[in-house]
């Protein structure tokens, strides 16, 4: 099996929104947090920048405390 290396990110703003992704698999589909695949030899803060972390479907909550 290939590996695959992964990063995702905790994104919020100063009123503690956090931004989540809708994603969608078939039938299914599920909330994250922005996750992409590293390209070989890319930093992991590259891949959070480089559109590999884009959703198309973002929505943003206030946070629980």
């Amino acid at each position: 099996m290939k590996r695959v290396d992964v990063v995702s990110a905790l994104i919020h703003d100063e009123q503690g929104h956090i931004l989540i992704v809708l994603d969608k698999k078939g039938e299914s589909s599920y909330w994250s947090l922005p996750a992409g695949a590293v390209e070989a030899g890319d930093p992991l803060d590259a891949t959070l920048t480089n559109g590999s972390v884009s959703g198309t479907a973002a929505a943003s909550f206030p946070s629980v405390s």
